[in-house]
């Protein structure tokens, strides 16, 4: 099966007529005439191309968003749910539960900066260049036991589901 001619196919044709010095003028302008439909043509096919994909990846673009914010709804509920299952296991005292798909059990976190008061934190403790806060520093010296301003250590739990 032969397949018509492409746009690089044409222009390379219209270019080599328009380089024949010896081709009688009346044919040329048939020709040309002839491959400047063609072209068109082509041109009009590729522009409808064109804009199908645009539109394709505009609805990609639409359905990106949709899926991310649902993403975003069923984290948030998830970690809803968490929490509200932490806080009414440590309300009974309950630390475990077994069930024959999964367990579930309240695991201590291990210590996290909280800062209290930025203005407090001596400056030995920022990071250069940008000025950022050096908490695995400040951990550092709170758990061996030294003081630092503005600084606490906190221990949170979790909920855990193996």
């Amino acid at each position: 099966m032969k397949y018509p001619p492409t746009l690089r196919e044409l222009t390379n044709q219209q270019l080599e007529l328009l380089n024949m010095a010896d081709v009688p003028v009346d044919a040329l302008r048939d020709t040309l005439e002839g491959l400047k439909g063609a072209i068109t043509e082509k041109a009009e096919n590729i522009v409808a191309v064109i804009n199908r994909l645009e539109s394709d990846a505009e609805a990609c673009r639409a359905e990106e968003k949709r899926l991310a914010e649902l993403r975003r709804s069923r984290e948030a509920h998830s970690k809803r749910l968490r929490e509200y299952l932490k806080v009414n296991m440590e309300r009974l005292g309950v630390e475990k539960i077994e069930c024959p798909l999964f367990k579930i059990s309240i695991k201590a976190n291990p210590p996290a900066v909280r800062i209290e008061d930025e203005n407090l934190i001596p400056l030995n403790y920022t990071r250069i260049p940008d000025p950022e806060i050096d908490k695995a520093a400040i951990k550092c010296d709170l758990l061996a036991g030294k003081d630092v301003p503005g600084a606490v250590l906190e221990s949170g739990t979790r909920v855990e589901i193996k």
